[in-house]
């Protein structure tokens, strides 16, 4: 992540630091963002400054052959785009700095005007696990000098975590969950989703907590045959994921899955776990593992039978696929 005067953030891995910046009440002070940070949708505003270096289109099998023959180099699947983050850079500080000029008395105007947060900082995150996201939001808001707000922010997401855990702990079973990340070739999720999926009340199937999402066999579902199975290939959101839901069906035994015959698969935005953000809640875990029609809103009793109302994020962080 890169601070210098105003914000400008990038997201190399599964997860937008951005929001992080917008949590702490600094969204004001972004002035650019990569290609994958959407949330909130005010920050569409802001210019795109990395792209990958493939193409992004095609089929899950297609991209992911792409993805193989760049590492393969040793090269970053993501590029930076140079020359437009210095101009923004550029731009931003001089109008941070005529600002400051205005606001300065006659006398002090020359090279001792203090600019506050003048140096860089480019922080790339490693998180996997939900640790290391909480320390993730310390070193932003350091960064920010913020502490406070972090800890805060930090705070009030572990009151929502804890909330969806005793929430889980009063339904009685355990459904065991299988987490997509990627369709073809086929990978469970890994890192902190794990972790959401026992606080929801799930046991997790594939994937170990703090660990990177592992590749799997499609036998291997089958023969665990989940009550739950939760599609959300990294940085897709519904509508492509749906796209790609045939490869699934097409796959021997997806008829017979018992979350198929139930109606228990889930179509998820993968970016929409656990948003840190200001202007919105996140998707509270278990909205993801348990029959919506069993779910309800948060403090509000079920819809009646033959009710049109959704639950709580359906169809902008989840939808239910049959």
């Amino acid at each position: 992540m890169l601070f210098h005067s105003h914000v400008a953030s990038d997201r190399f891995n599964d997860r937008c630091q951005h929001r992080i910046v917008c949590a702490l009440g600094f969204e004001r002070e972004l002035v650019a963002r990569s290609h994958e940070c959407d949330f909130p949708e005010s920050i569409h505003r802001l210019p795109v400054v990395t792209e990958t270096k493939f193409n992004p289109d095609g089929t899950s099998y297609q991209i992911d052959q792409r993805v193989k023959a760049i590492l393969q180099e040793g090269l970053s699947v993501y590029r930076v785009k140079g020359d437009e983050l210095r101009k923004i850079l550029l731009m931003s500080s001089s109008r941070r700095f005529m600002r400051g000029l205005r606001g300065q008395p006659q006398g002090r105007r020359g090279g001792g005007l203090r600019m506050g947060r003048e140096s860089a900082h480019h922080r790339f995150a490693q998180s996997n696990c939900m640790n290391d996201i909480w320390e993730d939001i310390r070193a932003v808001a350091r960064a920010l000098e913020a502490t406070e707000r972090g800890e805060k922010l930090i705070a009030d997401l572990k009151i929502r975590i804890e909330e969806e855990r005793v929430a889980a702990a009063k339904r009685d079973g355990t459904p065991t969950v299988a987490c997509i990340e990627w369709i073809d070739p086929l990978m469970a999720a890994g890192n902190w989703v794990p972790e959401l999926v026992a606080i929801a009340g799930g046991r997790n199937l594939f994937g170990q907590a703090g660990k990177h999402s592992p590749w799997m066999q499609w036998e291997e579902l089958v023969a665990q045959d989940p009550d739950v199975v939760v599609v959300m290939p990294c940085g897709w959101g519904i509508e492509r994921s749906s796209q790609e839901m045939p490869t699934l069906e097409g796959k021997p035994g997806w008829k017979d899955l018992k979350a198929v015959k139930q109606g228990n698969v889930r179509s998820r935005r993968r970016q929409s776990v656990l948003q840190p953000t200001g202007s919105a809640r996140g998707r509270e875990p278990r909205d993801h593992l348990r029959d919506p029609r069993s779910l309800g809103r948060r403090n509000e009793p079920k819809p009646a039978a033959g009710s049109t109302k959704t639950f709580r994020h359906e169809g902008t962080g989840w939808k239910a696929w049959s």
